[in-house]
């Protein structure tokens, strides 16, 4: 993506070092030609060492290319791009509806489609492709995620996912082997949906939860309240462990008997 002149406002930037820490090979931010806050919020790079980002932008001229998802702006909108080793812009598009619209988190399942996870305050994101629920929950903010080919020709699935008495946020993902995604966030409304055997199946108000969507985006495998904080990363292991970090100053937060425990010696 060729080099621009950072404005005053804040923009998303893209850099990228070799193997040794100690070339930047390519460094650019991600300007438009009328000025707009925004924040890239997630990166990973494939087996090709092309280039994924996401995140969210204010601005009416974001760049997009042709053939996009979407193309006009009409509130904060998350994005999504993909640029190759060079840093060649290879696709970028919107992704969301008519309100304001948050992309956090990204991920790739083996085949190369790309999944980003977010929040969202818009009643009509992407409503013409299948989902687990097409209907946001509440007047505030839901979980959202959505799949997209690996060209960004085209979106597989999007789907909310939140309750009706909070507004939750959507922060990071990972896709295991089958397609099959997970995602974690907080803020969790007391009705936010969770399945039968889940850890905690009574959220309180802001809790963090995790959540797992099958490879059709139609079916809620498992979702769980975990407990009072804010949860920011997340990953699944072979055997489908799922491993989340984040932070909390709940005195309730749930602790293991065999928690490892840093201790200062006398």
């Amino acid at each position: 993506y060729p080099p621009l002149i950072l404005s005053t406002t804040l923009v998303p930037f893209i850099a990228k070092l070799d193997s040794s820490g100690g070339v930047l090979m390519f460094s650019s931010v991600i300007n438009s030609t009328v000025n707009g806050v925004g924040r890239g919020s997630s990166i990973i790079a494939d087996k090709h060492l092309n280039i994924y980002v996401t995140g969210y932008t204010n601005s009416v001229s974001f760049p997009t290319t042709a053939g996009a998802i979407r193309t006009t702006f009409t509130s904060q909108e998350g994005f999504l791009m993909k640029l190759n080793p060079l840093g060649g812009l290879m696709f970028s598009t919107y992704i969301g509806g008519s309100n304001s619209d948050v992309l956090r988190g990204i991920d790739l399942d083996p085949n190369g489609n790309i999944y980003v996870v977010g929040n969202s305050s818009s009643s009509d994101f992407h409503l013409s492709v299948p989902g687990y629920s097409k209907t946001k929950s509440g007047t505030s903010q839901d979980v959202v995620v959505c799949k997209l080919k690996n060209d960004g020709s085209s979106m597989s699935y999007a789907t909310y996912i939140g309750g009706s008495t909070g507004g939750e946020t959507g922060t990071a993902i990972a896709i295991d082997n089958n397609g099959n995604s997970y995602f974690t966030g907080f803020g969790a409304s007391t009705n936010f949906p969770t399945t039968t055997g889940s850890f905690k199946t009574a959220p309180a108000s802001g809790d963090i939860f995790v959540s797992s969507l099958d490879s059709s985006g139609t079916i809620l495998r498992k979702s769980t309240a975990v407990g009072q904080g804010y949860s920011y990363g997340i990953d699944v292991d072979e055997c489908g462990f799922v491993v989340i970090s984040g932070y909390t100053g709940s005195p309730t937060f749930p602790i293991t008997s065999d928690a490892f425990v840093k201790t200062v010696s006398s």
